[in-house]
């Protein structure tokens, strides 16, 4: 058997979480930056009255914690809108890592990775809380995505509490548990609207174990938070869960607009992040399987929930399952440990495994995605004598303006390759942003520009782009193109 406890496992998670906090500053939803980083940043002008937007369809209990992340900023000194942001994660992550670091408590104290019959030693149970420490720690969309100030990584440790919670009142009864349970995955809706429907997990597993105090205990529960979670949009917005009608009634009206993908979407997108071929084919058949899915019953059913609700709806994005995540390697933890347990005869299975999920966990969080529309951004912000900034062919979707703050004074304005001609000589109040597809293309178009600086992507987002430009134009380099001579090349493109 492996040897996993030569280091403190838990100091290991604290410390590589707040690395990647302080280090990732990319992978921005767009729904984070539309409605929530525009409202909290810069700090110096942002107020509580501006989360509250009768138009959003965000609460604006779900950007409050950014908010006082940036405030936070502000008191200590920080004023730079984009350090704000940094801030705000690391403020963020620290707060999530409290809740982590205690359910990861409850977890051990409860037991959970006693399966029963030969997976119920204590050297079991040790090496599992071992292998989920570290899972937790080092699985490749754990860290870049559970730190990011976004909604869905906002309830991902409430999700986690309330299944530690509820085991543990399986385990004692005290009705206190079940409550806290109820409470803590209700604040998961707060914060996430579509995390409300794993709340039904806990009801349902009490009324199959035919507990009845706790299900009436544990629905009177989640009515009553339900109410609470409604009131403040009465005053805040104008009616009785504004917020909550308003993201259903989008996605129905509008999630079209944004793709319309497979209802097997999220389950191959699961498949896949859970390495089901190595996971699940010879390593204990359907009768370990069915072990584990009885014993981590909160886990699935939250899981099946949360997935047949984001299935309904046409659109489907990668980061609508961050909340789950944590489930996930709930669920995978028995697996991986039995793998483990079998070293060296599945250590061909395990490297593999290794190797793969180590290329993608160093480039998701130590090569942010989204660092040329940042750095895009930051640049804007350091040339404040650049007035105007050409988009040509409408290279760029959109940038965190909120980052532009030293430039006063500028705007971003459509130009056509037709109109490139047009442009004055030797202006150095505006520049061109081009991404690279087109200025491979049209180099003779642009031949009177010179490079001044390139924005590149991560690792992953280049790959994709040069096997597939084409259809990878917004993950290519962007470039700032000039023809000033008093602007320095930092790339010059022969």
């Amino acid at each position: 058997m492996m040897d996993l406890k030569k280091s403190n496992p838990t100091l290991l998670f604290l410390g590589f979480f707040l690395l990647v906090a302080f280090l990732n500053d990319g992978f921005m939803g767009t729904d984070e930056y539309w409605n929530a980083m525009v409202k909290y940043l810069p700090a110096q002008t942002a107020t509580y009255t501006d989360l509250v937007d009768q138009t959003d369809v965000k609460s604006p209990l779900q950007v409050m914690p950014m908010h006082f992340g940036s405030q936070l900023a502000l008191k200590l000194g920080v004023f730079h809108p984009y350090d704000q942001y940094r801030f705000t994660i690391l403020f963020i992550t620290i707060l999530n890592l409290l809740i982590y670091i205690w359910s990861f408590h409850i977890i051990q104290s409860v037991k959970l990775w006693n399966m029963g019959n030969e997976y119920s030693s204590e050297r079991w149970q040790n090496l599992s809380h071992t292998v989920f420490i570290y899972l937790f720690t080092f699985y490749f969309a754990s860290s870049f995505a559970l730190t990011r100030p976004m909604f869905e990584s906002l309830a991902a440790p409430w999700i986690l509490l309330s299944m530690a919670l509820f085991y543990r009142y399986t385990q004692d009864g005290k009705l206190n548990d079940i409550v806290n349970a109820t409470v803590a995955v209700s604040l998961a809706f707060v914060l996430r609207q579509q995390a409300g429907i794993g709340a039904l997990t806990i009801p349902v597993l009490l009324i199959l174990g035919k507990d009845k105090r706790g299900f009436l205990v544990s629905s009177a529960v989640g009515v009553i938070c339900f109410l609470l979670a409604g009131i403040p949009d009465i005053y805040l917005r104008g009616s009785f869960h504004h917020s909550l009608w308003a993201v259903l009634t989008y996605n129905v009206d509008h999630g079209h607009e944004y793709g319309n993908g497979s209802i097997l979407f999220y389950p191959l997108l699961l498949m896949g992040l859970s390495f089901f071929p190595f996971l699940w084919f010879n390593n204990g058949g359907k009768s370990f399987a069915r072990i584990v899915f009885k014993k981590l019953n909160y886990a699935w059913v939250f899981i099946a929930l949360f997935v047949a609700l984001h299935s309904y709806f046409p659109q489907k994005f990668e980061r609508f399952m961050v909340s789950i995540i944590p489930l996930l390697i709930v669920l995978m933890t028995p697996f991986f440990t039995r793998l483990v347990s079998l070293w060296p005869q599945k250590k061909a299975a395990l490297i593999t495994m290794g190797v793969l999920n180590i290329f993608i966990l160093i480039n998701a969080s130590f090569f942010p995605s989204q660092k040329n529309i940042i750095n895009m951004a930051l640049f804007i912000d350091r040339h404040s004598e650049i007035k105007t900034i050409y988009n040509l062919e409408k290279t760029l979707e959109w940038i965190p303006e909120k980052f532009i703050f030293r430039n006063h004074d500028y705007s971003i304005v459509d130009l056509s390759l037709a109109a490139v001609k047009d442009q004055a000589e030797k202006n150095c109040q505006a520049a061109i942003i081009v991404n690279d597809f087109i200025f491979q293309e049209q180099r003779d178009v642009l031949k009177n520009f010179r490079v001044v600086d390139t924005f590149e992507v991560n690792w992953i987002e280049r790959l994709a782009y040069r096997f597939n430009k084409k259809n990878n134009i917004r993950r290519a380099p962007l470039h700032v193109l000039s023809n000033c001579p008093r602007l320095s090349s930092r790339y010059i493109r022969e």
